[in-house]
């Protein structure tokens, strides 16, 4: 009995103790929750008014490595507790119940307007309209330079491959080494009826659309060159793509209008709509473009090989400018129908259920995706000037 009766009080010892040690561990959790959640340097959504980056040329200590996610745009993480960290790296920006958040690459009150966006594996290239100017950010820590702000003026589209950056402006279409424009700006075209609205590019030329209702093509390494028409119709054409053997290009008739790179074979698909077709991107087998109405827009595709176009998301606000991945697609569109307030969307290729997953102003301009992320510019309306943005896929 007296065996017995030590072994109880050796028991209620231990639990005792037990009771102690778990009280201590869930306060340290408590804590480092609320740590988290209050994490200073940790930039917020961009739709809740706060400045959430550094601005151009200022150095940022770089995010984790991240690893490619799969799955569809904006699927919360399985547990949204805010305290609990997504199932995928936010890459720099916030997780809130469970959901990675933007983060602004360059900062809204830096004073610029981007408009024209590319990309290479490490960098963003970006026209920086009001301020006629060329720009370039680090995708992993926001760190921003001018490449040029002499020879430009009012520049909008902008490509890049491994050998130069090439952008059109109000006077003409222009290149640089992509080792930088201080070594030299080209003149690469300047025989324009009007501003280049969009611009592709393949191995051999440079391809724009224009207001005017035309594509042209010149070849990459020219200089002072007189452009080649392509294509010339009733309809004033906008976004731009190649894959180098057709240009494909939208057009105010609603339809996606194409043509081979030497001119020849023009077709167009789709349908009519005074709405007008906008944005065009391709992703190796298949070629999307947009429908720009209020309440009746449209994200369309179309197998390369067939060319048979059907409905991938209808019922839009004024759908935009459109990237793909090869799994997803994401565009620019309006939130409502009266256009004053435009965000980024997504939706899987294989089942497309469009999901609003930022919210900008009403001039959000360019998007382009990688592996990792969706990056997007937005000149603004604010005197204070636009930036450019990040979220992790």
């Amino acid at each position: 009995m007296e065996r017995s009766g030590r072994s109880r009080s050796s028991a209620d010892l231990a639990s005792a103790v037990g009771r102690v040690v778990a009280a201590s561990l869930l306060a340290v959790l408590l804590a480092g929750c609320n740590l988290l959640i209050d994490l200073g340097d940790v930039p917020v959504p961009i739709d809740a008014g706060a400045d959430a980056s550094l601005g151009p040329g200022t150095p940022e200590a770089a995010p984790p490595e991240a690893s490619p996610e799969a799955g569809t745009p904006g699927d919360a993480c399985a547990d949204s507790s805010a305290c609990i960290p997504c199932d995928r790296d936010c890459l720099g920006g916030q997780c809130v119940d469970g959901v990675c958040q933007p983060i602004a690459l360059v900062s809204p009150d830096s004073g610029v307007s981007p408009y024209g966006l590319a990309q290479d594996d490490t960098f963003l290239y970006w026209t920086d309209y009001d301020n006629s100017q060329i720009s370039r950010t680090n995708k992993a820590t926001g760190v921003s330079t001018v490449l040029d702000s002499d020879d430009t003026f009012l520049p909008d589209p902008i490509a890049v491959d491994d050998g130069g950056i090439y952008w059109g402006d109000s006077v003409g279409v222009w290149s640089c080494p992509k080792s930088g424009c201080s070594y030299g700006v080209v003149e690469v075209s300047e025989e324009q009826s009007f501003s280049p609205s969009s611009l592709a590019i393949d191995d051999v030329n440079i391809y724009w659309t224009e207001e005017t209702g035309a594509v042209f093509a010149v070849p990459k390494g020219g200089q002072g060159a007189a452009p080649t028409e392509l294509w010339e119709g009733d309809a004033s054409t906008a976004g731009v793509a190649t894959d180098g053997q057709r240009v494909y290009f939208a057009a105010s008739d609603g339809l996606l209008r194409g043509v081979g790179v030497d001119g020849s074979a023009p077709f167009a698909i789709g349908s009519y709509d005074d709405a007008g077709s906008y944005g065009v991107a391709l992703d190796g087998q298949n070629v999307y473009w947009t429908i720009a109405g209020p309440g009746e827009g449209a994200v369309n595709m179309a197998s390369l090989a067939s060319l048979s176009p059907s409905p991938l998301a209808t019922g839009l606000h004024y759908a935009q400018s459109i990237a793909s991945d090869g799994a997803n697609v994401y565009w620019i569109g309006a939130t409502t129908d009266t256009g004053d307030q435009l965000g980024i969307y997504g939706c899987a290729i294989a089942s497309c259920a469009p999901k609003l997953l930022a919210t900008g102003s009403a001039k959000v301009k360019g998007i382009v995706v990688d592996s990792v992320a969706v990056y997007w510019t937005d000149a603004s309306e604010t005197s204070t000037g636009g930036g450019v943005y990040k979220l992790a896929k």
